[in-house]
């Protein structure tokens, strides 16, 4: 702090001589140093800064500042005014590292280049190879403002079928395998360079707007270090992804590759890219991934086509963007209809949403089509292609002040579905550049040669006409497009439905998929039914969506086609997808056969038919699920699979609506936990009344918490009374803490110094429940860990932390890390000096305080090697806060070799118990195995060296391999963040020595734990030996093939892949029983295959030993082979 006391002094007196006005003062700082200097200034009042900087100039004895205050008193100015003045009047006092203060040098640069050639030479690479030249501050005012009426929704979800990672990509390369939960637009600005994440949903759902509110979001927040920069796929054409990137920056020269932002790139309509152009844009994007260049956030519709969608690495996360729901439809059109008529269009529109069954009418996008068809007729079509088509009828005989406007509106639309036709299913591209407008106009007008009037107008009149009628749009950076897919396939529908015998092949491409459906009406009569068996033949899913466009018989052909895919002698994975299209087709016949499916003697069918059905929105099977899934989420264990799965799959509205009908009709008291998280969700104020009657007879803690989130999330200023008047009730303190924590952590506002004074009450030893500590302890943690501890209660915490016992002394610790106190400091050190049975909590206090002014680093240093030199160290939790501590100070050879002894004394301890030969043990070692003894000694000794891990990872430079290679045998698995650890420990020791142990581990679980820790190294051929083993033996049992799933996962290779075939093809057995736990495993291999692929799952499948293996075998081919599954493949 002394040294930053001094720049201040040293700016502040020669601003005031130079006559400057300074609004922020930042410090650049590199490495760990910019962490300290924020850490000492957060831990410090600005009054306390501008005092000591006052006193560092006016009592400066030599050096600059000496001679900076004569001068300043030659003025007539008085030193100690002018430097307090000048840090209490700054706006800001902050540190900068390198790279926040490259991001803020960027914009300013080339006034910055022209100054420096003056003074320096500037090497060739600047001039040959410089930065992107664009308006940042033009670009972040366009984009930052952008708003929606109603913010996106997301649900984490797995990948959905038909995305899949390469075989080639090692997942755990510095990433982590399991997926991170996203549920705000927030959780995305968190990605780091080389992350990648997927938002997924349905056509009109909202994923644009989503990218486009996380561009906005950065922009608000983070606008000097990070660049979010949004494109849109269907514009891409191979090679032109930095062209792309320029391009939304309006960069005049020069590449975005050389910007110090972190660039977070937002790539639009992944789904809207032929095959051969994704392929392209992942060969491009894979590089900047791996080199940590970019994050980025990938949309896309969830493709049909099995393994559609082969991502280059494995994504951080992957999101679906819910359905809207009726509240959510009611604000929408509020947004453009008075209250009453949205009411009545609202109501209107949710009856034919819900009558409908179709899913693409709980979106945004067609609520908004509808609105404006509203506002024309007072009336709503019955289907989402009637209300588009209606659209772009009233667009299309809007008046327009072109002279060109006498062309008749049948012509114009025909000219526009020409063009939406052009790009669709000739170029199979959504967006052109303007550049390309006259080719593009030109090609379009082969198909409608015939319509007057289309060949006396210039291909710019054309141009400027369907925009002007909204047929057309133009984008920002001069990209003609439709505005959206589902207008485009649309347009290009009614062409379609005359030529559909000659475009077979864009069956094969999702981008064409919404013409199919929009076409299917337009078919003439005789030919719909062969239409609706073409789709079928070649994707059952888009054949049940046309069906849904058809007269009833048609959909009962349909049904009758859908049904030959589930019938028992067809391959498992055209059953599934079978299932799941009856539920798209979601007629009475199709929901019977998929009641029947239930009865299936396979779980897997059974399973499958039971999502189908909820997935389909059966609202007798789901009421008659919706009181068990209550009890399961009524609990404070997290539930996920089975039953919860099943109910998920069910519509939101569907969700939303059968568990306000539950909530007026049970019993107050019931467990209706997901009942009341719908309710939250859905935030309709009428919901009030039904909430609060459940939480006031709330039966138990969880029960209370989880009606006080509904009732917060529906009215916070009501949840707020509530629970005023319910802690009022209680006196005791550890009531009260549990009442405060479960307040707190539905984000109700609480009273943080009754907080305080609950956590550090005194408790009489007397009281019956014993489980008063307990709820203390979880108050301070998880309620007041970053709160501010009130003045007088930190001198209350010094007075009392000395001389408390037992449980209080204890808390008194954990509320002692707000405190950056000398008293405090002083009485911690002495702990560690002394080596109390307190040092364990001193420890940690200076862990807490390590950037304080007030934390003596090298002193505490000393005293910890002093403390761990000892021979008779405790293998205790104190000497691992101790190591801790020295881990946070930089461990020092000393402190390493007492490690070193640590490590191997309980080495030879678990060799002689696990050998039960106590013969080779020393005097010391007999004495430490006295200290540890227990019931099960061989779990007793993991979690002895799973407290060391930690510092064994910190010191790993300084131990030797051996000692680190020591560790690996204990029965550590199960610890929570201890397989990093453990890898970060073994980070630097070769393959074949860490093999050398593993092959020696005689321990199954220790060997399993092992296996998964090295899992994310190339794998070794011993390696896949033993996952080979593991496999073989585990296969049955959930817990262990869970682990090994997990490994195989992470080194994933052509190699394990084999292993994979001929492990499953070798299994003489398969139990009904065992089959069922084996499916985690099966969809973990599936995500990974590939058409190369294909040639090793057809072998395996040739030596199957059972039935299951060879069905298992079969349904990874099909997802290997990338092709949509239709009827014409049974």
């Amino acid at each position: 702090m002394g040294q930053l006391i001094k720049e201040l002094a040293k700016v502040a007196a020669t601003s005031a001589l130079e006559g400057s006005s300074i609004g922020e003062h930042r410090f650049i700082c590199t490495g760990g140093v910019r962490k300290k200097v924020v850490s000492a200034l957060r831990a410090t009042s600005r009054q306390e800064i501008a005092t000591e900087v006052g006193n560092a100039l006016q009592s400066a004895t030599d050096g600059e500042l000496v001679s900076l205050r004569v001068k300043l008193e030659q003025r007539g100015e008085t030193p100690r005014k002018i430097a307090e003045s000048y840090v209490l009047k700054l706006d800001r006092l902050t540190a900068w590292n390198l790279k926040e203060f490259d991001a803020a040098l960027s914009p300013r640069w080339e006034a910055i280049l022209e100054v420096a050639q003056r003074y320096f030479r500037i090497a060739t690479v600047v001039r040959d190879n410089p930065r992107a030249a664009f308006d940042r501050l033009a670009y972040i005012a366009e984009y930052r403002h952008f708003h929606t009426i109603i913010e996106p929704r997301f649900v984490s979800t797995d990948l959905p079928t038909g995305i899949s990672i390469g075989t080639d990509v090692n997942i755990n390369a510095g990433q982590k395998t399991a997926l991170k939960n996203f549920s705000n637009i927030d959780d995305f600005l968190q990605l780091d360079v080389g992350d990648l994440a997927l938002l997924v949903g349905q056509g009109g759902v909202g994923k644009s707007t989503s990218l486009a509110l996380i561009r906005a979001r950065a922009l608000q927040t983070s606008p000097e270090c990070v660049l979010p920069i949004l494109i849109s796929l269907a514009t891409y054409v191979p090679g032109a992804l930095d062209r792309l990137i320029n391009q939304e920056l309006s960069a005049d020269y020069g590449t975005w590759r050389l910007l110090p932002d972190k660039v977070l790139l937002l790539c639009d309509g992944l789904n809207e890219c032929t095959h051969a152009n994704m392929t392209a844009f992942f060969g491009e994007l894979s590089p900047l991934l791996r080199r940590r260049r970019i994050a980025c956030v990938l949309s896309s519709r969830e493709p049909n086509r099995l393994n559609n969608i082969i991502l280059p690495q494995f994504p951080l996360g992957c999101v679906e963007v819910q359905s809207i729901t009726p509240v959510a439809m009611r604000r929408i059109a509020e947004g453009e209809l008075d209250q009453q008529a949205a009411d009545v269009f609202t109501k209107n529109y949710v009856l034919l949403a819900e009558n409908s069954g179709s899913l693409l009418l709980w979106t945004p996008f067609a609520v908004k089509v509808a609105l404006r068809v509203w506002k024309l007729k007072s009336a709503i079509p019955s289907t989402l292609g009637e209300m588009i088509e209606a659209l772009l009828k009233s667009r299309s005989i809007r008046n327009s002040s072109f002279p060109q406007s006498k062309v008749h509106s049948t012509v114009l639309l025909q000219l526009a579905s020409a063009l939406a036709f052009q790009c669709v299913f000739i170029s199979r591209r959504l967006e052109f550049p303007i550049s390309e407008a006259g080719k593009w106009i030109r090609e379009s007008k082969t198909h409608c040669s015939d319509a007057l009037g289309i060949g006396d107008l210039k291909d710019t009149e054309i141009v400027d006409l369907l925009v002007s009628q909204e047929l057309l749009r133009i984008s920002e950076r001069g990209y003609i497009g439709f505005g959206h897919q589902l207008l485009a396939g649309s347009l290009s529908a009614a062409m379609l439905a005359q030529t559909w015998r000659n475009h077979l092949d864009s069956l094969r491409e999702s981008v064409a998929d919404d013409a199919w459906v929009f076409a299917a009406r337009l078919v003439s009569r005789e030919h719909m039914e062969n239409f609706l068996r073409v789709v079928l033949d070649a994707d059952l899913i888009l054949g049940a969506r046309v069906a849904r466009e058809l007269p009833s018989d048609l959909q009962d052909i349909a049904e009758e086609m859908l049904s030959r895919s589930i019938a028992p002698e067809v391959s498992m994975i055209f059953r599934l997808q079978g299932l799941y299209a009856l539920a798209r087709l979601g007629t009475p016949k199709a929901m019977r056969r998929l009641r029947e499916a239930t009865s299936e003697a396979d779980s897997q069918m059974r399973y499958s038919a039971f999502r189908a059905l909820a997935s389909a929105g059966d609202a007798i099977y789901l009421r008659g699920l919706l009181p068990e899934i209550d009890k399961l989420k009524s609990t404070p264990i997290k539930i996920s699979g089975g039953d919860v799965a099943i109910w998920e799959a069910a519509p939101l509205s569907m969700r939303i609506s059968l568990a306000r009908e539950r909530l007026s009709r049970c019993g107050a008291g019931e467990p209706v936990g997901e009942s009341l998280f719908l309710l939250a969700y859905e935030k309709d104020p009428s919901d009030v009344p039904a909430i609060e009657r459940h939480l006031r007879a709330a039966s138990d803690l969880t029960a209370f918490q989880i009606g006080l989130y509904a009732l917060h999330a529906v009215d916070p200023s009501q949840a707020k009374k509530f629970f005023d008047e319910v802690l009022l009730e209680y006196v005791e303190p550890h009531d009260k803490a549990r009442l405060i924590r479960a307040a707190a952590g539905v984000g109700i506002d609480i009273d943080t110094r009754m907080a305080f004074e609950c956590a550090i009450a005194e408790t009489m030893p007397s009281e019956p429940d014993n489980h008063s500590e307990y709820y203390l302890q979880q108050l301070i943690s998880d309620v007041l860990k970053n709160a501010e501890l009130p003045h007088d209660m930190v001198s209350i915490v010094e007075r009392d932390l000395p001389r408390a016992t037992g449980p209080r002394k204890a808390r008194l610790w954990q509320v002692a890390h707000r405190c950056d106190s000398s008293a405090i400091s002083l009485y911690a050190f002495s702990c560690i000096d002394k080596w109390t049975s307190d040092r364990g909590n001193a420890c940690n206090y200076f862990i807490e305080m390590v950037h304080s002014v007030l934390t003596p680093k090298q002193e505490l240093l000393s005293l910890c090697e002093k403390g761990l030199s000892e021979e008779a160290n405790a293998y205790d939790w104190t000497t691992s806060r101790v190591f801790a501590l020295v881990g946070i100070l930089g461990f020092t050879a000393k402190a390493a070799t007492s490690l070193s002894i640590m490590i191997e004394r309980l080495a030879r301890i678990r060799h002689a118990v696990d050998g039960n030969d106590y013969s080779c043990l020393s005097p010391s070692d007999l004495q430490a195995l006295n200290s540890i003894k227990s019931e099960h000694m061989l779990i007793r000794l993991g979690g002895l060296a799973a407290e060391l891990i930690p510092a064994a990872a910190k010191a790993r430079h300084l131990l030797s391999h051996n000692d680190l290679l020591l560790l690996l045998p204990f029965q550590t698995n199960g610890y929570e963040g201890l397989v990093e650890l453990q890898r970060e420990m073994l980070s630097d020791v070769e393959d074949i020595y860490v093999d050398d142990v593993l092959t020696g581990i005689t321990d199954r679980w220790t060997r399993l734990s092992v296996l998964l820790i090295v899992s994310n190294r190339k794998p070794t051929d011993s390696r896949i030996k033993l996952l080979e083993r593991e496999l073989q033996a585990s296969y049955a049992h959930p817990a262990a093939l869970h682990i090994v799933c997990q490994a195989v996962e992470n080194c994933w290779c052509e190699d394990v892949l084999d292993m994979v075939l001929n492990t499953v093809a070798s299994i003489p057995i398969w139990r009904e029983q065992d089959t069922q736990f084996f499916w985690d495993f099966f969809q973990m291999v599936a995500k990974f295959l590939r058409a190369e692929n294909l040639p090793a799952i057809e072998f395996a499948i040739l030596s199957a030993r059972t039935q299951f293996a060879e069905k298992i075998m079969n349904i990874w081919r099909e997802y290997a082979s990338g092709e949509k599954i239709g009827l014409a493949r049974l």
